[in-house]
């Protein structure tokens, strides 16, 4: 199972990015910007092939051999080591130069259609897929109660449990929801209690004193199934457009909470955070419980996509929009091209830094006692 996890890891995300980025090349080719390379995964380079200029034939390469060829005017399609999605490389994208076909000297909202696209194409992939999951999941399903946040010196995480971990009994009686997990946990605040979680499709029995405190385990949690009401194939879209506005507004209420709590005492749920790993960690658990819930993953994973590349954060599309906009009221830049790119280099690195550190600890909380 754990070979297929790693398969379905890298061939969603693989999608969702080259998704993302097929945004980007459509409308940038629409618009007459040259792309100079569209690539399947990431650098370093396989193989490529383009057409050439001079006979107008499709021409195969090896490696980074293309820069000696003279015959290359237009994109070069290339497919990469290392397998996680693809990139698209813009003439003048990341500098100004001085060119019809160039990004740069593109009017802004010509600029402003080939950043959003992305975001777009993603939002609507993940419309698409939260859909067919409304549409083929059936009236009742299968139940389960997964902790999505573990509070720190907690009873949960002095006894072992951790995100993404699934409690299906407490007592030995079966949950059927969230709701009578915590009715249960304050009913016998102070008390030992025995929970049954399922970890990789195998379970455990945890023997846990619950505290006398307002969270007596001190986790948060969430359902993944239950009764489904069933709508109207023509009513299907607009339910997940809702549920989609739903979530997006949570994640906003979430960074509001991590904005509060730089300058007062709100604590803002951190221990929900995670990278790579932790989203690798849960589609391993999701896989025991079929492909349903592996394609609600899919459409989750791409509306997260599409929300966190639209954060106004130098370095993404949200970012580069962010000097765009001022550019499209004001008709003129309002930030010199050079200090914007620097911007965004620093941004870039700052953003590594945070993926690292959101990687460790999500390491951390899965080797955790």
């Amino acid at each position: 199972m754990l070979i297929l996890t790693i398969v379905l890891f890298i061939a969603i995300l693989s999608i969702l990015v080259l998704v993302h980025e097929l945004g980007h090349f459509y409308v940038a080719k629409k618009n007459g910007v040259k792309v100079e390379e569209f690539g399947l995964g990431y650098p370093p380079r396989i193989c490529g092939w383009y057409k050439s200029s001079k006979t107008g034939k499709w021409r195969f390469f090896w490696g980074n051999n293309n820069d000696c060829r003279k015959d290359i005017s237009d994109t070069v399609y290339s497919i990469n080591y290392i397998p996680l999605g693809g990139f698209n490389k813009l003439l003048g994208e990341d500098e100004e130069i001085k060119s019809k076909d160039s990004f740069s000297e593109k009017p802004a909202w010509i600029r402003f259609k080939i950043i959003i696209a992305g975001v777009i194409l993603n939002f609507l992939l993940a419309w698409i897929l939260f859909s067919v999951w409304l549409w083929l999941v059936p009236a009742n399903i299968t139940n389960n109660v997964i902790v999505t946040g573990v509070e720190k010196e907690s009873v949960a995480a002095e006894a072992g449990l951790k995100q993404n971990d699934f409690i299906i009994k407490v007592n030995g009686e079966k949950l059927e929801n969230g709701d009578q997990l915590g009715e249960f946990t304050s009913e016998h605040k102070g008390q030992e209690v025995t929970i049954t979680i399922k970890k990789y499709n195998k379970e455990e029995y945890l023997r846990v004193k619950l505290s006398d405190g307002e969270h007596p385990l001190g986790i948060s949690m969430a359902d993944t199934g239950g009764e489904v009401q069933k709508y109207p194939w023509y009513l299907v879209p607009l339910v997940a457009l809702e549920e989609m506005v739903a979530i997006i507004w949570i994640s906003l209420s979430f960074i509001w909470q991590l904005i509060l709590s730089v300058f007062t005492d709100v604590q803002a749920p951190t221990e929900a955070v995670s990278g790579p790993v932790g989203i690798f960690v849960f589609l391993y658990q999701t896989v025991y419980f079929g492909w349903l819930y592996v394609l609600k993953f899919a459409a989750l994973l791409s509306l997260a996509l599409a929300f966190f590349n639209i954060l106004p954060i130098p370095a993404l599309d949200g970012g580069r929009l962010a000097f765009i906009i001022p550019e499209i009221i004001f008709k003129k830049k309002v930030v010199a091209e050079k200090i914007e790119n620097t911007i965004h280099i620093g941004g870039f690195f700052i953003l590594i830094a945070l993926i690292i550190l959101v990687t460790y600890n999500d390491i951390v909380k899965l080797i955790a006692k």
